[in-house]
């Protein structure tokens, strides 16, 4: 889990996707990418979770493990495989979900497959408890004054109960991407192999 201050934003219209059959768009790629930052080298993430290329984890582990064999690996081989990865593993699985919650919009979509991406699936496709997002979203996939107040405080702790800076800033970015305002689009750090920003990739990748 990252967070990196250092950004520009842009009033990217979605364009692409195919939210209907699971395919996020290459806006909500550019986001992630931003977030997450590019791993040439295995990490581990605040959490302690191996971590390679843009957030590829054990959880993917065919992709992970070819990753792994090439590091240093290239931009363009990680983002090749984290977005396939995005695909997959992540939109295809939640798009019935979402279609189900009620939602009709490509940038509806992306949101939520950020959120999967980030902190797993069941965060979207999991109905439990009052203050769940999913439930929220169901009951009026429009209201944004409740929807937000979810949202933005929906996985925002590490293990320990703390709030995290990164999660707190991803959140909100999510949300508004949901609510159709700006897709964040932040620079692209790059990070060591312990971890930390080391400096940042020109452009988009």
């Amino acid at each position: 889990i990252h967070s990196f201050p250092t950004r520009r934003s842009s009033d990217l219209i979605t364009s692409g996707g195919d939210w209907k059959n699971g395919v996020p768009s290459k806006q909500l790629f550019r986001f992630l990418k931003g977030f997450e930052g590019y791993g040439p080298h295995l990490y581990h993430d605040s959490g302690g979770v191996p971590t390679i290329g843009y957030g590829t984890t054990k959880s993917e582990l065919a992709d992970f493990n070819r990753l792994v064999a090439n590091q240093p690996c290239s931009e363009e081989m990680c983002a090749k495989i984290g977005w396939n990865n995005l695909i997959k593993n992540y939109g295809k699985k939640i798009a019935n979900a979402v279609k189900n919650l009620g939602c009709t919009q490509q940038r509806q979509f992306d949101a939520l497959v950020d959120l999967a991406y980030n902190g797993g699936i069941d965060l979207v496709i999991n109905s439990s408890g009052n203050r769940d997002l999913a439930n929220t979203i169901k009951k009026n996939p429009n209201d944004e004054a409740t929807i937000r107040k979810v949202w933005e405080n929906y996985f925002i702790k590490d293990n320990h109960g703390t709030p995290q800076a990164g999660l707190v800033a991803r959140r909100k970015a999510e949300c508004n991407m949901y609510f159709g305002k700006k897709y964040e689009i932040r620079t692209i750090p790059t990070l060591g192999a312990n971890g930390n920003v080391n400096g940042t990739f020109k452009g988009d990748g």
